[in-house]
């Protein structure tokens, strides 16, 4: 489906290196990207919203880069080093420079939910309502239509606050319309 409108971005992390059963294993971020680049295509946003984490965020803001959008980037909390350090850096140095890559080419600098440092995981949940209610307003004002771009493997969402399974719910619970990518068929 084609909506020309404003996409906001959700989808896990690559796995931790002692992840028990693989969600996002290095090895499939070809096949992610290029799941993420064709939906980039099909929804041909006006822009683009993410967090900066290691894994789909990234992933998806190179591609919305790459493209051409506007890209905004927002965080939990103001602290980068502290965000890095929670949500980039065990997946190697190359994803420290991905991320800072991203956040300089975005549109305008990132966005932060909360002031300084990473307090508890309601952060991450908070970003994710942050990333929702940015793309409404958005939407509102240039009269676009918002939809969300999910990457997850519907089997593992988890439970944990302020993952990606709170973005759907979110979606969900606001009707706004969204893409999923199923990790699991790429893996």
């Amino acid at each position: 489906m084609n909506y020309g409108g404003v996409v906001a971005f959700a989808g896990h992390m690559i796995d931790h290196i002692n992840r028990s059963a693989p969600r996002f294993p290095p090895a499939a971020e070809p096949a992610v990207r290029a799941k993420i680049r064709a939906a980039i295509h099909t929804l041909c946003p006006s822009a683009a919203i993410s967090s900066a984490a290691c894994g789909g965020d990234i992933i998806f803001a190179e591609e919305a880069l790459r493209y051409g959008t506007s890209l905004y980037v927002i965080l939990p909390f103001a602290n980068r080093a502290d965000f890095i350090q929670h949500s980039v850096a065990y997946a190697g140095a190359h994803w420290i420079e991905r991320f800072h890559h991203v956040c300089d080419q975005a549109t305008i600098a990132p966005y932060t939910v909360k002031p300084g440092c990473y307090r508890h995981d309601q952060d991450f949940e908070d970003n994710q309502r942050a990333l929702i209610f940015f793309a409404l307003g958005m939407a509102a004002a240039y009269n676009l239509r918002p939809v969300g771009l999910i990457l997850c493997d519907v089997l593992q969402l988890g439970t944990q606050i302020g993952g990606t399974r709170s973005f759907l719910e979110m979606c969900r619970d606001l009707h706004i319309a969204y893409e999923m990518i199923d990790i699991a068929a790429l893996r």
